[in-house]
């Protein structure tokens, strides 16, 4: 693949579309991670997108949906912090969905048997979080990397968890490490915006990164650019869409440049060939969400510790 969008929240509202959809990904020679946001819409997502190779379907909790309160406190303070940048008036629909409860946790717990693909799971200790959500946040997240730690062990197969981590890194590494979560899955921070201590904790733990234009503009974002190992670098969109006709498909060829343009910024952070970056990245996310590992910590574990400054 020569585009791989490594967390996006793409919905497939018509089936019948996925063939159509399938032939579009092969002429962008493209791939995504559709990432869920609560577990109730897994088995929806994975109807929807099956048939279609290029996707793969994240069973996930979003850490905004575990609380009624905090849902729209989180979701006003990224607004407010341009988290969301220009998507914002596009995905403002999703603040009224039902929060998750206990139900869900104990779902997202038995899906992390069914599928290697875990996210968007995570936490968000924004300044207007309470101490009640945080908690609630933190319970949950330690049992769905304990489920997915189980999973992988049992079957041999690492899950591939996409992690939100809104001032939240250190403790999403401690939950991490005690669940053995580390050692036994591939965790994927998804737009890292953590200190500059806890991202070299992230690299030292052999964690990898997913990037977008957003976080690239910053300068915080270029400068975590050149720290991130080569060989865990993934690029992504975090973008909501919704493909509902026909005339929707070129929604995807928007993600495609989005993607381009997070190469070229990346390219001009990391004094990079954009090309010869563009095919490392995608590289990169065939061997971690297409090729199945053969048991344990495949071939690609570990840091490259002679790409880390």
């Amino acid at each position: 693949m020569r585009f791989v969008d490594a967390h996006v929240h793409v919905g497939l509202k018509d089936p019948e579309l996925g063939t159509r959809v399938a032939e579009e990904l092969e002429r962008l020679d493209m791939g995504l991670f559709h990432c869920g946001l609560t577990p109730q819409s897994w088995e929806c997502d994975e109807h929807a997108w099956g048939a279609v190779s290029r996707v793969r379907v994240g069973a996930g909790l979003h850490p905004w949906w575990v609380q009624p309160s905090a849902l729209n406190v989180a979701f006003e303070e990224a607004v407010g912090e341009k988290r969301l940048g220009d998507a914002a008036n596009d995905v403002s629909p999703i603040r009224d969905n039902a929060p998750c409860g206990e139900p869900e946790a104990q779902l997202l717990e038995r899906l992390c048997w069914r599928t290697r693909y875990i996210g968007e799971i995570g936490l968000d200790f924004g300044k207007k979080t309470s101490d009640e959500a945080r908690a609630r946040q933190l319970a949950y997240f330690e049992r769905i990397c304990m489920a997915a730690v189980a999973a992988s062990r049992e079957t041999g197969v690492p899950r591939v968890l996409s992690i939100h981590s809104v001032r939240a890194a250190d403790c999403a590494l401690d939950v991490l490490e005690h669940s053995g979560a580390l050692e036994a899955c591939h965790c994927i921070f998804h737009w890292f915006s953590g200190s500059s201590d806890e991202l070299h904790r992230a690299v030292r733990a052999g964690c990898w990164f997913s990037v977008n234009t957003m976080g690239l503009r910053t300068g915080k974002g270029r400068e975590y650019a050149k720290l991130i190992p080569s060989n865990r670098l993934l690029t992504e969109t975090d973008h909501e869409m919704a493909l509902s006709c026909l005339e929707d498909l070129v929604l995807l060829e928007d993600l495609r440049d989005f993607l381009t343009h997070a190469i070229e910024l990346l390219a001009e952070a990391r004094a990079a060939e954009p090309d010869e970056l563009q095919a490392l990245v995608a590289t990169n996310a065939e061997k971690l969400l297409w090729q199945e590992a053969e048991g344990g910590k495949s071939a690609t574990a570990g840091p490259n510790h002679s790409d880390y400054a």
